[in-house]
């Protein structure tokens, strides 16, 4: 039994380490069409960029927050979309899911 309940744990937390993750320091943000992207210089000296809408109050504390770790520097972490597609995401950027500023 413990066996099939490991299983199950297994199966179903994949999904969530399917994402992208980047950590560093944002380096520009910017708007067009209606998107803020957001650029991370990460800890190994790649630039990637994350995108989104401010259409609702956790996306608009989202900038907030991008924009505090822009003015101090700090450290972010965050997770976009696995995949860039050049049509719909601006700039070759991931589609942004979550962050952590510290």
């Amino acid at each position: 039994m413990k066996y099939l309940i490991a299983l199950f744990i297994l199966i179903f937390s994949v999904g969530s380490y399917a994402n992208y993750q980047s950590q560093g320091q944002v380096t520009n943000i910017m708007t067009t069409s209606g998107k803020i992207i957001v650029t991370v210089k990460n800890v190994n000296g790649a630039i990637d960029k994350f995108w989104f809408t401010p259409d609702s109050d956790i996306n608009r504390v989202s900038l907030s927050l991008f924009l505090t770790a822009k003015a101090t520097q700090g450290t972010v972490w965050v997770s976009g979309s696995d995949t860039i597609d050049n049509i719909q995401y601006p700039h070759k950027a991931r589609r942004f899911i979550a962050m952590d500023f510290k």
